[in-house]
């Protein structure tokens, strides 16, 4: 129960129920003391605070750092959180903070967030289940906004919600804390991200290659979403399409099929108790995605699709195969047979196919083409 640990008497605080703190519940009674005081130090902008003379650890203090600056989204106006120790004992004597706002303009970001975060939870609350909320979350953060590394302040949840332009760190704590909101657990994970998957190629990680993703806790199993890589960005000689608003490909994905392009930075994570991430139940190609497998000559199936266009506006056309072999060796002859249609049809442009790891399924997107 909440109320056998001090807890920061703040609003901020207060924004959903302190158990969704995935590693604050992993403090321990003496830790979440000291949490309060640097929080309550934070929500007040002070920049320095004095700590009880030889009373917390220099283990204690890092851990308490790390939630902070890890595991709480709802302090956009914090840039990093650090301490110091004295040199003897190694007992934690301050915590230093800097800022992304001052004391001024930092509460009006979080008033101006407040409403914006508040009617995206609102209509998620409408839906039927945990999954269908999360979606809508999901895609509402990857539609209100534009991945962009030239703005000044781009990495906290604010400026998803208040200017639509960020960078990962920022997707990934939008959908932390609209999810915690909403009642779903979810945390920000770090690590690192590979632009294409090859097992043929041993990946070399550094920093130009570090990301941010979430993890996110459905009907009590864990997945990873990477709402950033589900953006619609044009890649530069990538036959990746340039928009997939109907297929979230990085949404819910085990361990095993993230591995494949992401990699968690454990070494982060030292000391800390992470979930497992075996499920498939709640990903987006179990639940979403055409169940109706090809069967004989796929021209039929995907000629009844190109019939259908005439009274639908689809950004996608899917076939799902019996095997990946037979994905691999129809895709290009069907991308090719889908272009030449549509082209006889008088549209303009490009037919882009994708495929996505092991699932049999080929994504041939027309988002991008003129219609006559």
């Amino acid at each position: 129960p909440e109320n056998l640990y001090v807890v920061p008497d703040c609003e901020t605080f207060r924004m959903y129920p302190a158990s969704m703190r995935y590693f604050w519940m992993q403090l321990t009674a003496r830790e979440k003391e000291l949490f309060a005081l640097v929080y309550t130090a934070i929500d007040n902008y002070q920049t320095r605070i004095s700590l009880p003379r030889n009373t917390y650890t220099e283990e204690e203090i890092a851990r308490v750092r790390f939630v902070i600056n890890e595991d709480c989204p709802e302090l956009i106006q914090l840039r990093l959180c650090w301490y110091d120790c004295d040199s003897s004992t190694r007992m934690a004597t301050t915590a230093r903070m800097s800022y992304n706002y001052d004391r001024q303009w930092g509460p009006q970001r979080f008033a101006a967030m407040k409403p914006v975060l508040g009617r995206l939870v609102e209509q998620a609350a409408q839906l039927e289940n945990d999954f269908d909320r999360e979606l809508f979350i999901y895609k509402s953060i990857i539609f209100m906004t534009e991945y962009n590394t030239e703005s000044r302040q781009n990495q906290s949840a604010d400026c998803v919600f208040v200017d639509g332009i960020s960078v990962c760190a920022g997707y990934a704590d939008a959908m932390t804390l609209a999810c915690r909101m909403a009642g779903i657990p979810s945390f920000t994970v770090s690590g690192y991200a590979y632009l294409l998957y090859d097992p043929n190629v041993v990946r070399e990680w550094n920093e130009d290659n570090s990301h941010a993703w979430n993890a996110v806790q459905i009907n009590g199993n864990w997945y990873f979403a990477d709402s950033t890589w589900d953006d619609p960005l044009p890649l530069e000689n990538q036959e990746i399409p340039a928009t997939r608003s109907e297929y979230m490909l990085y949404f819910n994905l085990n361990e095993a099929e993230l591995n494949k392009t992401h990699e968690i930075d454990y070494n982060a994570y030292r000391g800390w108790t992470l979930p497992t991430f075996e499920a498939t139940e709640a990903s987006f190609f179990s639940r979403k995605l055409p169940y109706s497998v090809v069967e004989g000559d796929w021209h039929d199936e995907l000629q009844a699709q190109i019939d259908l266009l005439a009274t639908g506006n689809p950004s996608h056309l899917v076939l799902t195969f019996p095997t990946v072999q037979q994905r691999d060796s129809q895709r290009y002859s069907a991308s090719n047979f889908l272009q030449d249609a549509l082209v006889q049809l008088g549209w303009k442009g490009r037919v882009v196919s994708s495929t996505f790891f092991d699932y049999p399924i080929l994504i041939l997107d027309i988002g991008n083409m003129t219609r006559p």
